[in-house]
């Protein structure tokens, strides 16, 4: 996974099919899925000054294609 000033990208799990972030204030941020890739698209330098310290206040959180819960959590592990 990427951070970086415009947002967060990565790779998908087998079986992911949903990715969000959650802002503090509780704004949420869908990513856009390609393949097995994805891109929020979120302006952290704006939601809290640099973005790697901006992404500490947001929550990813990680569905399945049954839009079952499969992770809530911090964005980076």
């Amino acid at each position: 996974m990427s951070v970086i000033e415009t947002g967060v990208r990565g790779w998908l799990a087998p079986g992911v099919a949903r990715v969000e972030l959650v802002s503090v204030g509780g704004a949420v941020y869908a990513a856009d899925i390609a393949g097995q890739s994805f891109t929020v698209a979120v302006d952290l330098h704006s939601e809290c000054g640099y973005a790697f310290e901006a992404i500490d206040h947001f929550t990813a959180r990680v569905y399945d294609s049954g839009d079952a819960l499969l992770y809530e959590g911090p964005v980076l592990v």
